[in-house]
């Protein structure tokens, strides 16, 4: 048995229909377009200069709180505008704290051979030299002691330069017009025989004790091995090749 079926008349006054569904239909723009209010008040954000964003105020809510977070790091992104860095200043790179490396003591008061004698090796001719560059009136005696300290070693190339140095600084003083007549005495010759004895006692020492070393890495005795490349950076040192010295030395730990 069909039901019955009920017919209504679904047409309406044209001013029922812009009434109501034009109210509906407000309503549904007006939902539709809060998102697009957003998105252009986000663009204004955007396209505003600095000076007129900082007298806005966004709301307080949570949404809107990391809403505002957003908009301040990309503000920043958008300008093109970097936080600066604070890092700390090398001292060496600071030219305030940069040292002095042209100063020159006129009178000095130093026992010269007592100051000389708490140094050893390499360093004690380090200092001389040293004294020597900033010390002019010590500067003959300086570079005397230092050359006959470097004729205990193996290392020509520094005995070489010492004499050199040596040798402009006698020249310098017999040329002054203040100078003493007792005072133009002339500098050692180059001791060629020396330097030439030397490179083959060098040379000699080494071949020694790298085959040494060779022996006692056969044999794997640590032990030995440890003390072989601390004599071979301590000869190494000794001719005045510090990167080869410590090589050795890094080698031996």
């Amino acid at each position: 048995m069909p039901l019955p079926v009920q017919v209504f008349n679904l047409q309406q006054p044209a001013s029922s229909v812009s009434g109501s569904g034009g109210a509906e239909s407000q309503d549904r723009m007006r939902d539709s377009s809060a998102p697009s209010s957003a998105s252009s008040s986000v663009t204004d954000l955007y396209c505003t200069p600095h000076s007129s964003r900082s007298d806005l105020v966004l709301p307080g809510t949570a949404g809107d709180f990391s809403l505002s977070a957003s908009l301040s790091a990309c503000t920043l992104l958008y300008e093109g505008a970097v936080e600066p860095m604070q890092i700390d200043v090398d001292p060496q790179e600071d030219p305030q704290n940069a040292p002095d490396v042209n100063y020159v003591v006129e009178n000095p008061s130093l026992d010269l051979e007592q100051y000389a004698a708490s140094y050893s090796g390499l360093m004690r001719i380090e200092r001389l030299q040293f004294i020597a560059d900033h010390c002019p009136t010590l500067r003959v005696e300086a570079l005397k002691m230092a050359l006959s300290f470097v004729q205990r070693t193996f290392n020509v190339d520094m005995y070489e330069e010492i004499h050199r140095k040596l040798s402009e600084a006698t020249r310098e003083l017999q040329n002054a017009p203040d100078a003493i007549p007792e005072s133009g005495v002339e500098p050692p010759a180059l001791d060629t025989a020396w330097v030439e004895a030397t490179r083959k006692k060098a040379l000699l020492k080494l071949e020694k004790l790298d085959t040494d070393l060779k022996n006692y890495k056969g044999n794997s005795i640590k032990e030995s091995i440890r003390r072989g490349h601390d004599d071979l950076g301590d000869h190494y040192l000794d001719c005045g090749d510090l990167s080869n010295a410590l090589k050795c030395y890094s080698r031996a730990r």
